[in-house]
């Protein structure tokens, strides 16, 4: 029986943001009207939503390679044109572009507007207010995102995949029947753990612990052995020969048996006289 721990990302399989079965990509980018407070705002947000959604962020600095150093000035140029905003999200070929807009006036305005590509729409908006040198808290940050992004943008999901050489085998995930191999591929929330066996009658089952990561795709090929038969070893009353030693014994038994229970039978016999010369 193996019974090992895996831990293992072969590679990176991110999900769609309203079905989990495909990818789903969002750029953010910002601009500020005078603000130099909240430097690092732009960095958190996106650094949050890669740890809490299961969506493709594709950030400033890598929209900025993509389009050139000109991306700035031409996000300052659209300012509240969404429809603008929308065609630099058809340039990035992301299916979201999410805009962060800093205005100070004695407190810092933040506004945030979800803007999908295909439609030139905005879909969600959120909005804080922060007093001269204060700090948005991470979890102003986190009740931000909840507000401006659907409940399924959370759902952190990872895919395992079990394949063995052998068919009909039993697949178990935390004790509970999956499937049988062949199988599709799992999709599991995650991070987490997951108690993997695979089992079929007259083979070893195989065991196995995965830490399964968000965003990523696992294989765990099952290796299952046909069990080893066993002869079981005659008991000593069971082999040939006892039972022939045996019988001979019994017959030697009653041969002596009838030969003590016999009567004595009468011989005639003549004593001839001895003389002593």
């Amino acid at each position: 029986m193996n019974s090992f721990l895996i831990l293992l990302s072969l590679f990176s399989a991110y999900m769609n943001g309203n079905s989990g079965d495909s990818p789903r990509t969002v750029a953010i980018v910002e601009y500020r009207t005078g603000v130099s407070e909240q430097s690092d705002f732009l960095s958190r947000v996106t650094a949050l939503m890669k740890e809490k959604t299961n969506l493709t962020i594709v950030t400033q600095t890598e929209a900025r390679r993509r389009l050139g150093a000109t991306l700035d000035a031409d996000i300052s140029n659209c300012k509240d044109n969404v429809q603008c905003f929308a065609k630099i999200g058809e340039k990035l070929k992301v299916n979201e572009i999410i805009v962060i807009g800093m205005t100070e006036l004695g407190t810092v305005l933040i506004s945030i507007n979800r803007i999908i590509v295909k439609t030139g729409k905005v879909q969600g908006t959120a909005d804080i207010d922060i007093p001269a040198g204060g700090r948005v808290t991470k979890i102003q940050i986190f009740r931000l995102l909840n507000t401006l992004l659907p409940k399924d943008y959370f759902k952190r999901t990872g895919t395992l995949i079990v394949t063995s050489k052998i068919t009909g085998a039993t697949i178990k995930i935390a004790g509970k029947p999956a499937g049988e191999t062949p199988a599709q591929p799992f999709k599991l929330p995650a991070p987490r753990s997951y108690a993997i066996e695979v089992l079929k009658d007259g083979y070893t089952s195989f065991k196995a612990t995965v830490d399964l990561i968000p965003k990523s795709v696992m294989k765990l090929d099952a290796q299952l052995s046909l069990k080893a038969i066993v002869q079981t070893p005659d008991k000593w009353y069971q082999k040939w020969w006892v039972w022939a030693i045996a019988s001979g014994v019994i017959i030697t038994a009653g041969a002596t048996t009838y030969f003590l229970t016999q009567k004595p039978t009468s011989v005639p016999v003549e004593i001839q006289p001895y003389f002593m010369h």
